[in-house]
């Protein structure tokens, strides 16, 4: 069985309902507000992050700009390094799922898994 509403008891409940829905909003602002990390850093103790300079192989910045000064988006960038193929990354992947089956099955120890997971890395670093 449900009950009739009268239009301003309707509007009465919405807004009770608008006012709680506001009042709850602003408990979480206040207690978000409250909850914010205020600790400061001294400048003196903070460093400036590490410059990575890659020489020899990148364009000259200067390469890709217009004569007046623009950047020239008709040519394609370059990358530092090169970049894996989709074969090399076929290959790699299939490297590395033999030798997580050959760990899981046992054909290989341990620290041999370790020592080529190692290498993988290493490998990896130089590229």
């Amino acid at each position: 069985m449900t009950a009739i509403v009268s239009g301003a008891a309707y509007r009465r409940i919405c807004a009770k309902m608008c006012a709680n829905v506001l009042v709850m909003a602003a408990v979480v602002t206040v207690a978000g507000c409250a909850a914010s990390n205020t600790t400061s850093v001294k400048p003196s103790t903070m460093t400036a992050p590490k410059s990575v300079v890659v020489t020899g192989q990148a364009e000259p910045a200067d390469n890709y700009k217009t004569p007046d000064g623009y950047p020239d988006l008709s040519r394609p960038l370059t990358a530092a390094n090169k970049q894996m193929s989709n074969d090399d990354a076929k290959k790699q992947e299939d490297t590395l799922s033999s030798l997580a089956a050959k760990r899981k099955k046992g054909l290989i120890s341990e620290t041999e898994y370790n020592k080529r997971v190692e290498e993988f890395r290493k490998l990896g670093q130089t590229q």
